[in-house]
């Protein structure tokens, strides 16, 4: 039971975990005198991590698109995504990758840009602002620093023989204990996101059903059932537990709430929907929380004020950081750059 198994068995989302990496999003905008817009990006990685929930720039949202699958030495395969996207002078620019018709676009990261000329006394300016949207973070971070304290990682650093009976038993309930409320956050989210009229009582009732699947658990036999194995079959039974786990704590909660709140079988199904969306939504955000992000931008003009962390040679502006940058508050990339004095008509 090594940190990584954990991990994987304590993450409950088995598809985040093997997608998540660092994804290196690379981007480069050149505006135009008149403020036409022209970006190229280049995405970078390991191949598993393109299986994002994420968009990805596409032709159905307008780019122009080549994919690059590359095998490596030690058999490790990478990708690179490069696109490419033209905008007219005032044309809107995109908020995000996602489809006209896409139901899931407000899941996505969104990064909505603009470009705007102003004309005032002293002469012709120009504004660049992207806004990456803040996306909530903070209430899974809480629920993991209450179960999965330092004393907690520090045993799950170590090689499974250093651990006893009880240390391994300690380490799972601690991180499936920050899994189940975490997976409780996400429900009263998808009831949130329903709008559905639900009763104290009938929250505290479907609440209480998630916990006894805990607390009825007997965790000493999940930990002998994988504790002997090798370590690749390991991997895979640790999973399956943690599935198995949020399956039945998932169950417990709908039928009690379905019971408690009186819902027909219609309302029952539209709030899975609306729990479904909700997992989306935070499985994107974990993703996108380990990409590097590197934005160059070439304006016209003299760049009068901006907040980028430091300007190439030619003097683009460049901006580098990661998706933590933007968890529960918003993230801005801004400059100014003076384009003609008082006498220049343009």
């Amino acid at each position: 039971m090594k940190a990584g198994t954990v991990a994987r068995f304590l993450a409950g989302a088995t598809a985040t975990v093997l997608a998540a990496g660092c994804l290196e999003r690379k981007e480069t905008i050149r505006i135009a005198p008149d403020g036409a817009v022209h970006v190229e990006l280049e995405y970078s990685g390991e191949t598993q991590q393109f299986e994002t929930a994420d968009a990805l720039p596409g032709p159905a949202a307008g780019w122009a698109v080549q994919r690059k699958v590359k095998r490596e030495d030690n058999d490790k395969e990478t990708t690179t995504l490069t696109a490419r996207r033209s905008f007219e002078p005032r044309e809107k620019l995109p908020a995000s990758f996602a489809a006209l018709d896409d139901p899931d676009a407000d899941l996505y990261l969104a990064f909505p840009t603009t470009v705007e000329l102003e004309r005032r006394a002293d002469g012709l300016y120009m504004h660049f602002r992207r806004t990456y949207v803040a996306r909530p973070w903070a209430y899974v971070q809480f629920w993991q620093d209450q179960f999965v304290d330092d004393d907690i990682k520090q045993r799950a650093d170590k090689p499974l023989e250093e651990l006893t009976p009880e240390d391994r038993v300690r380490i799972v309930k601690a991180f499936a204990g920050f899994e189940s409320f975490k997976q409780m956050e996400l429900l009263q989210s998808a009831i949130k996101r329903l709008g559905a009229d639900v009763s104290q009582d009938a929250w505290l009732r479907a609440r209480q059903a998630l916990l006894e699947v805990g607390e009825d658990t007997d965790w000493d036999a999940v930990v002998e059932r994988v504790g002997g194995l090798a370590e690749d079959e390991r991997d895979e039974a640790f999973e399956a537990e943690s599935q198995r786990l949020l399956d039945r704590t998932y169950r417990a909660f709908v039928d009690e709430l379905a019971t408690a709140a009186d819902w027909n079988q219609q309302q029952t199904q539209r709030f899975e929907a609306a729990y479904a969306r909700a997992k989306k939504h935070y499985q994107i955000t974990s993703e996108v929380g380990g990409h590097a992000f590197r934005i160059t931008v070439h304006m016209p003009g003299d760049i009068v004020a901006d907040n980028a962390d430091k300007r190439d040679d030619d003097g683009a502006l460049l901006w580098e950081f990661s998706g933590e940058a933007f968890r529960d508050r918003a993230y801005e990339l801004m400059a100014t750059a003076k384009l003609s004095g008082k006498g220049n008509d343009r």
